[in-house]
């Protein structure tokens, strides 16, 4: 794969141990990182201009790592993740020095996290197969164990209402849940309109309001307003059968949101026209699994994995395609 804006290529040493569960992308010092979560339990980080590995924790996990988040935080970066094995963890990026992360309470396995910062404090947050949701503060290890789900927890994310912390978590009961964390009591809902699985979730903001965007099983993007938990506008057809992933971000000064799934294809979507602005075409393999919205060398990309072990990228600016790169032993990647 090659970066859009130079044409260089990233190197082959980006690559997976058994199937890639997780990637998330951010700035340590000026570079853009990426943190990989694996198959094997370990986690990896990698300077996405030369394509080297970086300093990384050592035996992070005991079983597959389903999902990583970042985090900037006092001229750092925090990483968290969680894993199969039930265990939660956050580090520093740059020192690896670990930081404070509940223990394993039950054993159920973690399927989705999330990192924010809300009034000076970073927050973490993940979500479980038993519909257990956890709630920590990195700095002190405070946490808050909530079951706020009927079966498993997709996906989750953290952000702010009105300047308070919330998470918002999305799972197999067709729900999405709010969570104010300061007063440690629901927000607004629960989002209920989906027909089937909620797989993706994210928070930002439509028209100066905040807002939960969530995509799932019926193949619809649906946009919650998060102080009343109204509907913001009637669902964007995703078109992609069931979406599995979700993330949103800005080009040209403009919200957007990039979401893939089924039909194996990546459409952003202008959310305040209510436009799609990009389609893929159709890589080889199946379903997208992750995806995610970064500045490469000042030009928006787009990035894209799913069950051909195939990192797709496409240059927004211009729809070029930049890639692909491919898990050297093809297995499935999950997130990106």
């Amino acid at each position: 794969m090659s970066e859009p804006a130079s044409g260089r290529p990233w190197s082959a040493r980006r690559r997976r141990v058994g199937r890639g569960n997780a990637l998330a992308l951010g700035r340590l010092s000026g570079r853009a990182v990426a943190v990989s979560g694996n198959g094997d339990g370990s986690v990896r980080v990698w300077d996405l201009s030369s394509g080297t590995a970086l300093r990384a924790p050592a035996g992070v996990h005991a079983g597959p790592v389903h999902g990583v988040a970042l985090v900037e935080h006092r001229d750092d970066l925090v990483a968290v993740s969680g894993a199969a094995d039930g265990t939660m963890r956050a580090w520093s990026v740059g020192s690896g020095a670990a930081l404070p992360a509940p223990p394993a309470a039950s054993g159920s396995p973690i399927m989705a996290v999330a990192a924010g910062s809300a009034s000076g404090r970073v927050l973490a947050a993940a979500g479980d197969q038993d519909g257990v949701v956890r709630i920590w503060d990195v700095d002190s290890g405070a946490a808050l164990a909530l079951s706020l789900h009927r079966g498993w927890v997709n996906a989750i994310a953290l952000g702010e209402v009105e300047g308070r912390p919330v998470t918002a978590s999305a799972g197999e009961d067709g729900a999405v849940v709010v969570w104010d964390v300061v007063a440690g009591a629901p927000g607004c809902g629960p989002l209920v309109g989906h027909r089937g699985w909620v797989n993706a979730v994210a928070i930002g903001h439509l028209h100066g309001a905040p807002a939960a965007f969530s995509g799932g099983e019926d193949g619809t993007l649906r946009i919650w307003d998060l102080r009343s938990g109204a509907s913001l506008r009637e669902p964007l057809p995703a078109r992609h059968g069931w979406i599995g992933a979700l993330t949103l971000g800005t080009i040209d000064g403009r919200a957007v949101s990039a979401s893939g799934g089924e039909d194996g294809r990546v459409r952003v979507w202008d959310l305040a026209a209510a436009t799609e602005r990009f389609v893929s075409p159709r890589p080889r393999g199946d379903w997208i699994y992750s995806i995610a919205l970064a500045d490469v060398g000042g030009r928006p990309v787009v990035a894209a994995c799913g069950g051909e072990g195939v990192l797709w990228a496409w240059d927004l600016l211009t729809s070029a395609t930049a890639g692909p790169q491919r898990a050297r032993d093809r297995s499935p990647i999950g997130a990106v």
